[in-house]
């Protein structure tokens, strides 16, 4: 668990740190910890590990949608996380084509994930991976209020 947490602060500190307001702060690994554990665990809950000769590159974990408007046919790709030096090496799109596949097997027909409206990099990898701003926006404390967007992708026809 330790290892996905500073994996995850990592890419936090790469990846979002510039973008967010000036009032978010990186949590340390410590108080971190539980957040993600619980975050983890659940019915209906996956993650996926990369690892490349024991070393941790990067995670996802998807499955039942969070949001209050999903429907039920609508599965959520919750979180995906790689370290910042294995960026644009292909890691994020094997896990992410990974999650759309375990949800397919679930009967999810459609997938959605939330990313940061100012994530250009983020929003570009998701957009060529099919993904589509659906109109879904919030805001939570933990990241200062930043401005979050939901994106949406089918997985399958439906029947």
């Amino acid at each position: 668990m330790r290892a996905m947490v500073e994996l995850q602060l990592e890419s936090w500190r790469e990846g979002f740190v510039p973008i967010l307001p000036s009032a978010f702060r990186v949590p340390d690994v410590e108080s971190f910890g539980p957040r993600l554990a619980e975050a983890l665990r659940g019915e209906g809950v996956h993650s996926t590990l990369a690892l490349e000769r024991g070393r941790l590159l990067g995670w996802v974990t998807y499955g039942v949608n969070r949001d209050r408007d999903a429907g039920p046919y609508d599965g959520e790709i919750r979180s995906i996380f790689v370290h910042p030096d294995v960026w644009r090496t292909g890691v994020g799109s094997r896990l992410l084509e990974h999650a759309l596949q375990g949800l397919d097997r679930e009967g999810y027909r459609a997938a959605t994930l939330w990313s940061f409206a100012d994530n250009d990099r983020a929003n570009r990898f998701y957009e060529r991976h099919g993904f589509e701003r659906d109109g879904g926006e919030q805001r939570r404390e933990f990241s200062a209020g930043a401005l979050e967007v939901r994106y949406r992708r089918e997985i399958r026809a439906k029947v």
